[in-house]
């Protein structure tokens, strides 16, 4: 299957780039590379590996090709604008590449930031939880996930999700026993029977 090869491509790209990242090899050649070929048209429609391939290299960015890596997503985004390809789903695989630029420029606490100002994407949101609960801070963790519950349970037919299994790990890590027992009651009732002999 041509997609299997394409993804251990991508895997192959975002090892050497990590390689290049701890040995400090000179990597400007390697970017400028990496760059012109995440604007090429075979990518046209397959949005998804061209954000993967600027994410793999996400490691090599520093303060001074930062700019560059933002550049070409900008040009990204215009050019699906240009085309009426305004989903969703652009936007988020948009604000995950800039993430990992961040994140590798400016370190976890910018990168921090940037999450708890755009909590509308699920992932995001996930990764300051699990954050919160690796800290110790579960009441926090809680209120990033109860918004999500919350939402979720103004359906009438609401079935178990991520959110409220993860709301189970964060009472479990946390302590909480009566909210633990009130969640897994919760979730057996709403019809999820791994939760029958907890």
């Amino acid at each position: 299957c041509l997609s299997w090869t394409i993804d251990a491509a991508l895997e192959t790209v975002g090892l050497a780039a990590k390689g290049f990242a701890e040995t400090g090899a000179p990597r400007e050649k390697w970017i400028q590379r990496i760059l012109k070929t995440a604007q090429a048209p075979v990518f046209d429609g397959w949005e998804e590996w061209r954000h993967t391939l600027l994410r793999q290299a996400a490691v090599l960015v520093d303060t001074g090709s930062e700019g560059e890596f933002y550049a070409v997503l900008d040009r990204l985004s215009d050019r699906r604008w240009e085309k009426f390809q305004d989903a969703p789903r652009y936007e988020k695989q948009d604000k995950t590449t800039r993430y990992h630029i961040l994140r590798t420029v400016h370190g976890p606490e910018a990168a921090r930031a940037y999450l708890e100002q755009n909590l509308n994407i699920d992932e995001f949101r996930m990764i300051l939880i699990r954050e919160d609960m690796a800290a110790g801070n579960y009441a926090h963790a809680e209120q990033l996930c109860l918004e999500r519950v919350e939402d979720a349970r103004k359906e009438q037919w609401h079935r178990p999700d991520q959110w409220e299994h993860l709301l189970y790990d964060i009472y479990q890590g946390w302590g909480q026993r009566q909210k633990l027992i009130g969640q897994a009651r919760f979730l057996t009732l709403l019809g999820d029977r791994d939760f029958y002999q907890i």
